[in-house]
């Protein structure tokens, strides 16, 4: 897995549980140059690293407000809530990294 320094990162209005009683934590998209990671601070953090080229598919869904990561099968938070503005640059920057590395 790639272990460079983050490209970008983009913060999302999905949360998830990372154990605190009071609240959930926001979810972070975050790309390297092969990865999309998905990470929440907290007493459990979460980390999912995704390869980029297991996110071809993906898709922003107007209706829901969310960037659907697909096909990644076995990522537990395969749907993230963007505006539509950064749903399209998470989306460029997925499809930029897939066709640079042609």
């Amino acid at each position: 897995m790639d272990t460079a320094n983050p490209q970008w990162t983009l913060p999302t209005a999905t949360k998830v549980d990372v154990g605190r009683w009071w609240q959930p934590a926001r979810l972070w998209a975050v790309g390297t140059e092969t990865e999309l990671l998905l990470v929440a601070a907290g007493p459990r953090p979460v980390v999912v690293r995704v390869p980029l080229t297991d996110l071809r598919a993906s898709l922003y869904n107007a209706v829901t407000g969310e960037v659907i990561l697909a096909p990644a099968t076995g990522v537990p938070y395969r749907c993230l809530k963007l505006a539509p503005v950064e749903g399209h640059q998470l989306l460029a920057q997925i499809q930029q990294k897939e066709t640079s590395s042609c």
